[in-house]
């Protein structure tokens, strides 16, 4: 299996046995990135249920365009080294699909949906559903992932799990952070 860039996506794998999708290719150029919700930059903190935390971090680079870290937090509260990653949005079918190119140039595509201003529930895209459906899988263009994304949008195996998320700060934050957590 591909090496996983994503700290986050890595626990993820093992928490839901469902492993994030990497392409050499995006859905789509930065050069012509959808604007994201203002709301989506801040820091977020998401609570796994092993005791582990997962934080990222979305700060502007441009109307269009975010800077992206993520680290992981162990049960311990040692915060790993937070890797960066490029993002933008791409429209497909009135979704915005983020992608998310680490400095290996691979990306990861995922969805934020906005459940208020201190709370988010990224999905990404599920690599072992793209494997068995996609044929380009391992060698893609931008119009072939961008179509078949497109093509199944309204399949629920496309995506993973929601994960919620919770602005850093926020009561939802501080229930997360209590010993009962949510």
């Amino acid at each position: 299996m591909k090496k996983i860039v994503l700290p986050v996506l890595a626990l993820l794998m093992i928490l839901l046995t469902a492993c994030p999708y990497q392409s050499i290719a995006p859905l789509g150029s930065s050069d012509n990135a959808e604007k994201y919700d203002k709301l989506l930059v801040g820091e977020w903190s998401c609570k796994n249920d092993d005791g582990t935390f997962i934080e990222l971090t979305f700060s502007a680079e441009s109307k269009k365009t975010l800077h992206t870290y993520l680290a992981n937090i162990d049960k311990s509260k040692t915060k790993s080294q937070p890797e960066y990653f490029k993002t933008w949005a791409t429209n497909i079918s009135n979704n915005l699909i983020f992608n998310a190119q680490s400095k290996d140039s691979l990306f990861t595509f995922f969805k934020a949906e906005l459940a208020g201003n201190d709370k988010f529930y990224l999905t990404y895209v599920n690599e072992k559903f793209v494997k068995e459906n996609f044929s380009q899988h391992e060698n893609p263009s931008t119009e072939s992932i961008h179509q078949f994304i497109e093509k199944n949008l309204s399949n629920e195996n496309l995506f993973s799990n929601r994960l919620m998320f919770v602005r850093i700060g926020s009561s939802l934050h501080k229930l997360q952070q209590s010993k009962k957590g949510f």
